[in-house]
């Protein structure tokens, strides 16, 4: 059984791999919502992985927009 994990891991691109990790890590999580589940506008604790984070300018201000995956959806956080 170690040889086919490690054949398999030296034949699946590391993105792939990384994104395993990730989906099983925030599956650990009960007290984590999946993000394909979220209901807009509503208070909710996800986890993930920040992917990209953007200052927008807004009238006199700025906002700051976070995009978080969980392995299998994202979602931007402002």
């Amino acid at each position: 059984m170690g040889l086919r994990n490690l054949l398999h891991r030296l034949s699946v691109p590391i993105e792939e791999l990384d994104e395993q990790r990730l989906r099983d890590f925030c599956a650990g999580r009960a007290d984590a919502v999946p993000i394909g589940a979220v209901v807009p506008r509503t208070l909710v604790t996800v986890v993930g992985e920040v992917t990209s984070v953007r200052l927008v300018p807004r009238a006199g201000t700025a906002w700051l927009e976070a995009t978080i995956s969980d392995g299998r959806d994202r979602m931007v956080a402002m």
